[in-house]
């Protein structure tokens, strides 16, 4: 565990040195990427975080989606209660900047239960149809994964997957290795500035 946070330290340090039109260039790079990738180009619902600070840029990829007539459904989280898990949902949105700030203060849609993304949908939809971009802070080249530190994604997926996941991040973010907890779930590629790792 004290390996994992001095990763989250280092990765955040990291994030944040980047120089602006370095960061620009590289979410360019990804985005490219990201839109050569079939999982993308099969998908006809993306399910995405909204990025905040120093993480890769998702709201080109939904604008982009959202112009080319994809479903776009981004998370609302809530706190830990009681020392239970947060549980995540994820909501259809129409605009990436018509969104409210979150518990965590991260932009959030309205959770309107019209527009939630309903466990049935997910059972309902062909795999190919479904895209999610995992945030993170540090991947291994086997594809492991670092978060925040509350697990959500990786309850989600344990309990709605398996889904196709690809997990956006800079290049600098790709560590020899990270130590793996045995809840942990693994993007099925990460996409960085520099290409692709995974199948």
């Amino acid at each position: 565990m004290e390996e994992r946070k001095r990763l989250r330290r280092r990765m955040k340090q990291l994030r944040s040195a980047m120089a602006p039109e370095e960061r620009e260039r590289a979410d360019r790079q990804i985005f490219f990427h990201l839109q050569e990738l079939e999982a993308y180009r099969s998908a006809r619902i993306i399910l995405s975080y909204i990025s905040i600070g120093a993480e890769a840029d998702t709201r080109a990829v939904i604008r982009k989606a959202l112009a080319e007539g994809r479903t776009v459904c981004c998370p609302v989280s809530d706190t830990l209660v009681r020392g239970e898990a947060g549980i995540m949902r994820f909501y259809r949105i129409e605009n990436p900047d018509a969104l409210r700030p979150g518990v965590f203060g991260i932009p959030e849609p309205e959770p309107d239960s019209a527009g939630e993304l309903r466990p049935e949908t997910l059972r309902s939809a062909e795999r190919q149809e479904l895209l999610m971009l995992m945030p993170g802070l540090a991947f291994d080249p086997d594809r492991n994964r670092i978060g925040f530190g509350g697990g959500y994604y990786d309850r989600y997926l344990r309990e709605h997957g398996p889904l196709p996941t690809a997990a956006l991040a800079y290049a600098g973010q790709i560590v020899p290795h990270i130590p793996v907890l045995p809840h942990d779930r693994r993007p099925d590629c990460i996409i960085t500035e520099n290409g692709v790792i995974g199948p």
